[in-house]
């Protein structure tokens, strides 16, 4: 009887290791997945980081070109004003600095709606880093508690 009891225990075992070497290649497997996933957020991350700098200097530019147009339309504006005193004089600069108001004017408008293109796309760059973020944290806490 004890050999059939010893038996019995052996072949419980063998099936617990077998069963155990099962769940311990699955979970190996699941952490070379949530590494290779953890890999190619952390390369997406980088080109989001990147991509976000190149588009936050691109909205630098476009508000300094802005800044630049705006003074210049003040000036066209204050050159405008002096020329309405000797309009007798200068009827057709006033015409043309009155085209480069215009075209200036516009060309902000192009500008700051550019500007809101960019700033929107930095925001939802940021939400996006964010997420990979939580992923990241949150895959680091899985392997914690694997």
């Amino acid at each position: 009887m004890s050999s059939q009891v010893e038996k019995v225990k052996r072949t419980k075992t063998n099936k617990l290791s077998a069963l155990l070497q099962s769940v311990n290649r699955l979970l190996s497997d699941k952490v070379r997945e949530l590494n290779r996933q953890l890999e190619y957020r952390d390369e997406r991350v980088s080109e989001l980081m990147a991509a976000h700098e190149i588009v936050k200097q691109e909205a630098e530019r476009h508000s300094a070109l802005v800044t630049s147009l705006r003074q210049r339309v003040a000036d066209c504006e204050t050159r405008h004003k002096g020329l309405e005193g000797a309009a007798s004089h200068s009827e057709q600069q006033l015409v043309t600095l009155q085209a480069e108001y215009r075209e200036a004017k516009q060309h902000i408008l192009q500008l700051e709606a550019q500007i809101r293109l960019i700033t929107s796309a930095v925001s939802d760059c940021l939400l996006v880093f964010h997420i990979l973020s939580y992923i990241a944290s949150t895959i680091s806490k899985v392997w914690e508690l694997a």
